[in-house]
């Protein structure tokens, strides 16, 4: 309720503000988007767009796109197991995380080339001109993986005069950096940018056992252009990059402390229990986590002036390889450790012909074309067997289950009733002699000797012939086979194709000289090959106690089931899907500054299929292939603007009512990660974005995002595989789904906004001042899907602030900024522990400041 009322006084207030819209103050220059692959001015693009300049880059300090959410309260980034492992969300809809077969469902656009995957758009951004965050789907033009928006980057081009910017940064936690560009021409016709940036911080977080701080920065990039006028009709534009990344990331906080800890604390596998608290600042591994990361890409653009008409052609080559490994059982016991050997190549080609500005009627048709080729090995292997042992046994303590020998015990009775059910003959061709004796079961062959229901599990005689009937037996002692050291999966191994085509077409009409109509519409079709060989020796996972009542509890510690290799019998490995996306807009225009739109859009996003080695069924299960991908996102958008643009501002408002029909989910379950389809979330919401200029030397801006977001059908919500005992979670064992229709999906306040408050000033004749302060606001909500909000709840309330002097004869700044100067405490996403029935959280930095220094000659 209090977040309702905050919602509508700001909107009232500051709507009331713009009343006074007619004093004569500042001239606001026009602001110039390229949202619909033509520049319009923003005024009259009708498509909710928010703006981020390179001024407000530089006073926010931000260093990569996840610094953004804190400024367009649309978008928002979830950091999870490695530097680079991030979730984007606009309007509350987004995934393509933790599994590379999953696309995201927000594309990231650099300079016209689409990066495919998320990894390879995270790192510092450098000279940047201006981004643009598109919400709402954009698969008409942009294609695949934009179903839910685009974050489209623009950097500075070359330019034909010497110039160029240095930057110098110091600041807390030993924060250094250094960025600069210099620019120039190489000819009278032909011009060079080359940019670079080093950045390294220390961790803000401690490992208490190896005694290392994490969550670093360290990492740099560089960037050339080449910009060069052919002839008098065509222009080209090389751009080349180059990025590496190389730190301890990503560490966790441990919400809580359960019944796990304490036993393995009873048993000495633990000599303390992992420190407790979100913000405590300490967690326990037995080693630091790592991340390591290269990208490199290649681009040319060529544009052809026809006279009426431009054809542009756009070439991508890029490659990106990631390696990453941690200590997963979140412990600090040395029990599990993953490691992840990622990369991809993808080639894009993209041919547009397009109309010039003129006339009563505007065109826009082309096509485009990716081919993409992902690798991916993973392995997860049990580092000790006590350690895991005692693990499992607790588990199934708390349970109220057996030790593992005693289920050892009870699988072998399991398997000599599968022998005595079977036909005399049956067993005695089966090796077994006197099958049918009553009341004294198997017997050894050889010396008529009765053997009891462990005793048949141990006894080499009858290894050979149990093996067939227990998946899993491997020696004579089931439970000595089971939760070895080295065990777990040895390799993925995974290889995916995919080729995309897209053709799509765009036509304005002004009916009338207030009305314009705007169509658009593409056909898209993907292809996916995968191929692969996943090994994986986990010996108790291969025994199918779900099928008994009585024993399909134990599936919370069947921790790596086995995985059906591309191809097999139901699967040949290749998924197709294609769609048609249109969007229809109707822009009324009511002044030259003022536009009114409605629209209709559809958007698309192919198959995502599984791989990581994550189980959709457990051993005894039917196969079934669906659980392994996950079927075509289908979007509708019913969308309605305002935009008026004004001699002291601009302010757009924005209502909405999207629905993602097979949304995509990828959920961690306690042990893995769980892979289905939402058949249906809608958000219906309300944006604000605008800026107004009080006098000549203050303005504010406000970006409000107000939501109301909700699972309409999700039969498929994930179950907490580890029973970890909360509430939300009325799963019976075994299941691996849950119907959460109904709910609140998470990670989606219902309000979010950003506030500034900007004052210029004169400090001398040749030097300027500016002080800002912005507020960021995002209302209490449920992190994660696995986790209840009364156990990890989200929210943030963050202060940020800048104080800028330039002198406009030397070009010389000083800046000093602080972001989350109220060391606000808040986490990014929480997940229940593997193997114990505790959650944990990745949390956000606190407050970090520096001063930066610059030279622009």
């Amino acid at each position: 309720m209090r977040d309702n009322t905050l919602f509508k006084f700001g909107i009232t207030f500051f709507t009331g503000l713009f009343a006074i819209s007619g004093l004569a103050v500042a001239q606001v220059d026009e602001i110039i988007v390229s949202a619909q692959k033509r520049e319009t001015a923003l005024v009259d693009t009708p498509v909710s767009v928010a703006v981020i300049t390179s001024r407000d880059l530089e006073l926010t300090e931000a260093n990569d796109l996840s610094e953004l959410q804190f400024s367009v309260p649309s978008v928002k980034f979830t950091q999870n197991q490695n530097a680079l492992n991030n979730t984007v969300f606009i309007r509350g809809f987004g995934n393509g995380t933790n599994n590379p077969g999953i696309e995201p469902s927000v594309s990231i656009v650099v300079d016209g080339v689409s990066r495919t995957r998320n990894q390879s758009a995270l790192n510092d951004l450098i000279t940047i001109e201006q981004v643009e965050v598109i919400r709402g789907p954009q698969s008409t033009l942009f294609g695949r993986s934009s179903s839910a928006g685009v974050i489209n980057i623009k950097t500075k081009l070359p330019e034909d005069e010497f110039g160029g910017k240095v930057s110098l940064t110091g600041g807390n936690d030993s924060h250094k950096k250094i960025s600069g560009t210099l620019t120039g021409p190489l000819s009278d016709s032909t011009s060079f940018r080359l940019s670079a940036s080093k950045n390294e911080r220390d961790g803000y977080l401690t490992n208490t056992l190896t005694g290392s701080d994490v969550n670093n920065r360290d990492r740099y990039a560089i960037r050339g252009q080449i910009l060069s006028d052919l002839s008098d009709e065509l222009t080209m534009r090389i751009i080349a990059d180059y990025d590496s990344l190389d730190e301890v990331c990503c560490g966790i906080a441990q919400i809580n402390s359960g019944l796990v800890d304490g036993a393995l604390l009873q048993a000495g596998i633990l000599t303390a229990r992992p420190p407790v608290g979100t913000h405590s600042g300490r967690f326990g591994a037995n080693f630091d986590p790592s991340s390591k990361a290269e990208g490199r890409g290649v681009s040319a653009q060529f544009d052809l002036d026809l006279g009426s008409t431009t054809f542009t052609s756009i070439t991508s080559y890029r490659e990106n390889d990631f390696e990453a490994s941690a200590d997963v059982d979140f412990l600090p016991a040395d029990i599990l450790i993953e490691s992840v050997d990622y990369g991809f190549e993808t080639f894009t080609q993209e041919f547009q012909l397009k109309s010039d500005d003129s006339g009563d009627v505007r065109w826009l048709i082309g096509g485009s074309y990716l081919d993409e080729d992902i690798v991916n090995d993973r392995s997860v292997l049990f580092r000790d067997t006590a350690g895991i042992r005692n693990v499992v046994n607790t588990l199934l303590a708390i349970q109220g289950a057996p030790n593992i020998t005693t289920v050892a015990g009870l699988v072998g009775t399991g398997a000599i009733q599968q022998v005595a059910a079977l036909p005399s003959a049956t067993q005695a061709a089966a090796g077994f002699a006197n099958p049918a004796v009553p009341g004294t079961g198997l017997f050894v062959d050889a010396n008529n000797d009765p053997v009891g229901a462990i005793g048949a599990l141990t006894h080499p005689a009858f290894a050979p012939t149990l093996a067939g009937i227990v998946a899993g037996f491997t020696g004579t002692s089931v439970a000595d086979s089971w939760f070895v050291a080295g065990q777990g999966i040895q390799g993925t191994d995974f290889d995916v194709n995919t080729e995309t085509l897209q053709l799509y077409g765009q036509l304005d009409w002004d009916v009338t000289e207030n009305l314009t109509i705007d169509f658009s519409a593409a056909y898209i079709d993907d292809k996916k090959t995968v191929v692969s060989n996943v090994s994986i020796i986990d010996n108790f996972s291969t025994v199918p106690v779900v099928l008994n009542p009585a024993t399909a509890a134990l599936t919370a510690i069947q921790f790596f089931p086995q995985f059906p290799n591309y191809p097999n019998a139901s699967e040949d490995g290749v998924f197709e899907s294609s769609d048609v996306t249109t969007s229809t807009k109707l822009i009324y225009s009511l002044d030259d500054n003022t536009n009114l739109y409605v629209s209709y859009s559809t958007g698309f996003k192919p198959i995502s299929v599984s791989v990581s080695t994550d189980p959709a069924m457990y051993a005894g299960q039917t196969f079934d292939p669906s659980r392994y991908y996950a079927e075509p996102e289908e979007v509708t958008l019913y969308e309605f603007g305002i935009k008026k643009q004004l001699d002291n501002g601009y302010i757009n408002v924005t209502a909405f009512s999207q629905s993602i029909e097979n949304f995509q989910s990828n959920n961690f379950a306690g042990t893995g990660f769980n892979l289905a389809n939402a058949e249906e979330q809608k958000n219906i919401g309300i944006e604000l974005d605008s800026m107004i200029f009080f006098s000549e030397n203050f303005f504010s801006t406000l970006a409000v995002q107000y939501i109301d977001a909700e699972f309409v059908e999700h039969t498929f919500g994930t179950c907490d595989r580890t029973r970890s005992g909360d509430p939300t979670d009325d799963c019976a064992p075994g299941e691996r789904f849950r119907d959460i229709s109904g709910t609140t999906p998470a990670s989606v306040p219902d309000l979010s906004f950003s506030l500034t408050g900007n004052y210029r000033f004169d400090v001398s004749e040749t030097t300027d001042g500016l002080f800002r302060l912005e507020y960021f606001h995002e209302a209490e909500h449920q992190a994660t899907d696995t986790v209840s909000k009364a156990i990890a709840p989200r929210s943030v309330d963050m202060i940020n602030a800048a104080l800028n002097f330039t002198n406009r004869d030397n070009g010389f700044s000083v800046t000093l900024w602080g972001r989350n100067i109220n060391d606000d405490e808040f986490i990014q996403t929480a997940f229940n522990v593997p193997g114990s029935d505790a959650q944990a959280a990745y949390p956000a930095p606190g407050a970090i400041y520096g001063l930066t220094v610059a030279k622009e000659f």
